[in-house]
């Protein structure tokens, strides 16, 4: 929201009279079509009786006074270019509830919900789901409210209603201002339901005061244990500095509950300490690009990036190449980029940034059960010498092999490699470990340790053909199919290299770039794919589009190529291209770094409001701002006013 004062009278446009006024529930199947539209729906407590099937034609528009009770189902069709919309009745009063119950007599009577090409705005309370299927398939929601959740699912009835939440292509702005000394906010709460989510953004922005703040929280209360799947999604948390805020989770797994996690792009900003991922069970969580930053200066918190409570010690092969950052510059900070329990983890990219006067930072954290740890590179970074960090802190049953570890270049004895809090029978072998006052503390070094400087080729630490780790590691069965965090095969000349990167002179580099902004509203995305030289064999079946398809692909030459990047719907859209598709006179292509942009078709609405009167005596007059969603770059500039001028311009959110 943003508040700016002006002096000008605003005046409120008329409202269009409405082609269909419903006053009553629904009890027969129905058809609301384009002619309806705008569908009026004056009953503040709507209902879409057991028996009723509500349809929605492609572009109606349905405003709601309150409640929107659905015990039947409804079948919201829209499509790209004719979106279906669900909004207030009344300007700038919102609308209540978008509720999806089963009725309590028909205990095994399945009933689903499908919204597709949907846009559902101003909604002030929550969206609520019992026993009943739901799909949203590239809809956007807005629910912006002072609740204790924007979207709660519940499902009791296992084994009886084959109920199932989808998420797809979707966008979800989440505006909460929650309060309470000891409650706890989760935007979206997920109690015992089955739920996929599939190349989603979701945007939280929460300025209330709870001590606990979830950002999809996967729990059983009297529910059973369930199955929650993200794959794909970009998730953001905005959490400002707040005395009584505690802890931020992204996303969480109640212990019990499972899921795979795989290529989300996770982003937590919070004043004190708090969670990307925690998970317990031993599902894959792979190719996640998770940010976790402690904003505030209030002292003492924790941090995690991944927090994997997976109490297993048979080494199931699922936390590999994820790339985690976590940063703080408050003081008594303790960060983990990532903290585990058993299990294979490899192929991690994690860097630690701690610019607070006091605290501790550790890149990967291992205690209880045994555990393989390889081919991970750590990078540590702080602006003050005496600084406490451990690039890795591993039980002694842990076996550890293979990681690049980068030290802050400390004077602290503090400051170390790899360390055990227990001597005794850790085995690590063919690491590579620099920068540390300390290398290896309560163990020893081990076969094929080198302690030399690592030499990169860039900020992303890949490796020169010179560096030390280069064929430097220790060949694992598990590595035969296995590929490093860009996709690369993780053994390319006999032998595999330290650290998350694997170097392959004899493979050919390939970009994809783009002039089109992030997030966009353009229907069309040029792209530039560039080899490093001549290739042969690349068309465009070779490039892997997700939320999206490939049109007017074009060789502009051997090494150039150019196509025509068309999203689906509203969201995350992502192009890759696989190694080995093509090859040149150096060999195969290695994979291109993954192309991405969000498509965003929705022009947010804008609203202007005043406490003043008309005519008024009041000077300055007032005047608040407020998107339907959150918008970049707004100034006073952008605001034309008659016989007045701007002041006290500020942003609220």
């Amino acid at each position: 929201m943003f508040r700016v004062a002006v002096l000008a009278v605003v005046c409120a446009a008329s409202p269009a009279l409405a082609a269909l006024t419903v006053t009553n529930d629904l009890d027969a199947d129905t058809t609301w079509a384009v002619g309806d539209s705008p569908v009026s729906i004056t009953k503040s407590d709507f209902y879409v009786q057991t028996n009723a099937v509500l349809t929605i034609d492609p572009g109606v528009v349905v405003k709601v006074a309150g409640e929107l009770n659905v015990r039947g189902s409804i079948r919201a069709l829209g499509t790209a270019g004719n979106r279906i919309t669900f909004t207030e009745l009344s300007t700038n009063q919102g609308w209540d509830i978008l509720r999806f119950t089963v009725a309590p007599t028909l205990s095994g009577n399945f009933r689903t919900n499908i919204f597709e090409y949907v846009n559902i705005t101003n909604l002030t309370s929550y969206i609520y789901v019992s026993e009943a299927g739901l799909s949203f398939d590239n809809c956007y929601l807005s629910v912006s409210n002072s609740g204790n959740y924007a979207m709660a699912a519940w499902y009791g009835w296992t084994n009886v209603n084959p109920a199932r939440i989808t998420f797809t292509n979707c966008t979800f702005d989440i505006f909460s201002t929650y309060q309470s000394i000891g409650g706890t906010l989760m935007a979206i709460s997920l109690d015992g339901f089955p739920s996929e989510f599939v190349n989603n953004t979701i945007r939280i922005v929460y300025s209330g005061g709870a001590p606990t703040v979830y950002g999809i929280r996967c729990q059983t209360s009297n529910t059973d244990a369930f199955r929650c799947d993200m794959r794909g999604n970009t998730i953001t948390m905005r959490v400002p500095e707040n005395v009584n805020i505690i802890t931020v989770y992204g996303l969480y797994w109640e212990n019990g509950n499972v899921g795979d996690v795989v290529s989300n792009a996770i982003s937590l900003s919070m004043s004190k300490g708090g969670y990307g991922i925690f998970k317990s069970d031993t599902n894959r969580v792979e190719g996640n690009i998770v940010n976790v930053s402690c904003t505030g200066m209030t002292s003492f918190a924790y941090a995690y990036g991944l927090y994997l409570q997976t109490g297993n010690s048979s080494h199931p092969d699922f936390c590999f190449n994820n790339r985690v950052t976590v940063n703080a510059v408050g003081p008594d900070r303790y960060l983990y980029g990532m903290c585990l329990y058993g299990g294979l983890v490899r192929g991690n990219r994690i860097k630690m940034s701690h610019d607070g006067p006091s605290g501790a930072m550790f890149g990967i954290a291992q205690e209880a059960y045994g555990c393989e740890i390889a081919q991970n590179t750590i990078e540590m970074v702080s602006s003050f010498s005496n600084r406490y960090a451990v690039g890795m802190d591993a039980d002694e049953k842990a076996v550890v092999h293979g990681n690049l570890v980068l030290g802050p270049f400390s004077t602290n004895e503090y400051s170390m490699g790899i360390h055990t809090p227990d001597s005794g029978t850790l085995t690590n072998s063919h690491n590579l470990v620099w920068g540390f006052p300390t290398a290896f503390s309560n163990c020893t070094a081990g076969a094929g340790t080198v302690e030399a400087a690592p030499q990169f080729a860039d900020t992303n630490l890949h490796l020169l053909v010179a560096s030390p780790a280069v064929e430097a590691g220790t060949n694992q069965p598990w590595m035969t199919n296995a590929v490093d965090i860009d996709g690369v095969g993780r053994i390319q000349n006999g032998r595999v290299d330290i650290g998350a990167y694997e170097y392959n002179p004899n493979q050919v580099s390939v970009t994809m770039t783009s002039a089109v902004t992030d997030p966009s509203r353009l229907a069309t995305w040029p792209v530039v794919v560039q080899f490093s030289e001549d290739v042969e064999g690349f068309t465009n079946t070779d490039i892997t589009v997700v939320g999206g398809n490939v049109s007017n692909f074009a060789t502009a030459s051997a090494s150039n190529y150019t196509f025509n990047l068309i999203p689906l719907g509203a969201g995350r859209v992502t192009a890759d291209i696989a190694q080995n598709c093509s090859t040149g006179a150096s060999g195969p292509n290695a994979a291109s770094v993954q192309f991405a942009r969000t498509y965003d078709p929705t022009q947010p609405s804008v609203t202007l409001s005043t406490t003043a009167s008309d005519p008024t005596g009041t000077a300055p007059i007032p005047v608040t701002v407020v998107f339907s969603e959150s918008v970049a770059d707004f100034a006073a500039t952008d605001v034309i006013v008659a016989n007045a001028t701007i002041g006290g311009f500020m942003t609220n959110s």
